[in-house]
């Protein structure tokens, strides 16, 4: 199962992404494509974003975590966007995927 966690303190954002969705075999898992398609958009929005200050990120098999700070507005957004779409794939596939907004307010 994909674990995912958002956080929000202040004008710091964070996004926790860890496991496999195992929905089907490697390379054919489109749970794993879908949650990875929604990190990496917002991976790539958040690196070009000029608003965004400060950045930290943890890549490996099976893990992607996102720490930044930046610009209420913009960067809220985009978080947003993110937790919109991974809440619509957990709805799709709660089996597979898990999303913690607790931290997110």
């Amino acid at each position: 199962m994909i674990e995912i966690v958002f956080s929000l303190s202040g004008n710091e954002y964070e996004l926790s992404m860890n496991g496999h969705a195992n929905y089907s075999n490697k390379g054919n898992d489109i749970v794993c494509a879908a949650a990875s398609s929604l990190a990496y958009a917002l991976l790539g929005f958040l690196e070009n974003c000029p608003t965004v200050s400060d950045m930290d990120t943890i890549e490996r098999s099976g893990e992607l975590e996102i720490s930044c700070v930046g610009d209420k507005k913009i960067v809220k957004t985009a978080f947003n966007m993110a937790v919109i779409g991974f809440l619509q794939l957990e709805k799709s596939y709660p089996e597979h995927i898990s999303v913690d907004t607790s931290r997110y307010k």
